[in-house]
């Protein structure tokens, strides 16, 4: 049974966008709902890969990564998690958008690239990856997309449940959020540990 841990903040604010289309010679505005789910996350792509402390950063990934990882697994990535792939790449999201200059965060906070998803759902702990608890924990069609660390605390999505886009801790499989757009919004306007605040309960 999953548990669903509720929140009460407010919803994350969607960009729309203006675009002219051209038809027979006519001109037309549309406005349309942007596909730039993450934007406000590019001011940290390509970043330096020898980075000296953990920071906001990511990586970009092809379309023959995703659909390659995607043929292997046998599924299709969660929407809002493929468009993160498409938009953004895969990287660590460790600071919010305001914070002071002495603040430290020691989890990873790792949005894993498609063929790390891939090592870890076929070759378990010998992966090097995810641990063996954490492993047996994970239930068939299981997306292990988010490291927190240590190689043995994750969050995970359920492509082939009823509600694909929303993300779950991989012990308790509490649900953390409906939607991972809302997800990664929060980890960066909120708490890059919000979600810990969800499943806390669960221990007490």
């Amino acid at each position: 049974m999953v548990e669903h841990a509720s929140s009460s903040h407010t919803n994350a604010p969607r960009n729309l966008a203006r675009i002219s289309v051209t038809a027979y010679g006519n001109s037309k505005n549309f406005i349309i709902r942007s596909y730039a789910m993450y934007k406000y996350l590019n001011q940290f792509m390509d970043s330096p890969r020898n980075l000296t402390k953990p920071s906001n950063s990511f990586y970009r990934i092809d379309d023959i990564e995703i659909k390659k990882a995607e043929k292997e697994l046998g599924i299709t990535f969660p929407s809002e998690l493929r468009q993160f792939y498409r938009e953004i790449g895969y990287g660590f999201l460790t600071h919010p958008i305001k914070f002071d200059k002495d603040y430290i965060f020691y989890s990873v906070n790792r949005i894993n690239p498609p063929s790390m998803i891939v090592d870890m759902v076929k070759n378990g702990h010998d992966s090097g990856l995810i641990s063996q608890d954490t492993y047996e924990m994970l239930q068939p069609g299981d997306l292990p997309f988010f490291e927190i660390h240590d190689s043995s605390n994750f969050l995970i999505m359920k492509p082939e449940s009823l509600h694909p886009n929303a993300v779950y801790t991989v012990y308790t499989n509490i649900k953390i959020e409906d939607s991972f757009e809302q997800f990664i919004w929060r980890l960066y306007h909120e708490d890059p540990a919000y979600y810990s605040e969800n499943w806390a309960k669960d221990y007490l």
